[in-house]
C-alpha cells in the first residue's frame, strides 16, 4: 500500500506522540498485570496453607471418630453389665437377710 507523502507529512508530528502514548499504556498495563500476578501467588500460598490445615483436621476428626466409637462400645458394655448387677440397696438388704439366718 502506497502512502501519500502529503498525509505522511501531516501525520509525522503525531507519530511520536502516538508511540509515547502507546508505550505509556503498555507500561501501565504491564504494571497492573504484575500486581495481579503477585496477588495470585499470594493467594496460592494461602490456599496451600489452608489445604494443609484441612488435611490435618480431617486426620484429627478420623481419630476422634475412632475414639468416640470405642467410648460408645465401652458404655454399651457397661450398661449391659449393670443390668445384671444388683442395686446397692438390694445388696445391703440381701446381706442383712443372709446374716440374720
Amino acid at each position: 500500500m502506497k502512502k501519500d507523502p502529503q498525509i505522511e507529512k501531516i501525520l509525522k508530528p503525531y507519530n511520536e506522540d502516538v508511540k509515547r502514548h502507546m508505550t505509556a499504556l503498555s507500561e501501565d498495563f504491564q504494571g497492573r498485570v504484575k500486581v495481579v500476578a503477585e496477588q495470585f501467588g499470594s493467594l496460592n500460598k494461602k490456599i496451600d496453607k489452608m489445604q494443609t490445615t484441612l488435611e490435618s483436621h480431617t486426620e484429627m476428626i478420623g481419630e476422634l471418630l475412632i475414639d468416640v466409637t470405642t467410648v460408645k462400645e465401652d458404655v454399651k458394655s457397661i450398661k449391659e453389665s449393670l443390668k445384671t448387677k444388683v442395686n446397692h440397696k438390694e445388696f445391703v438388704e440381701l446381706k442383712r437377710q443372709v446374716l440374720a439366718e
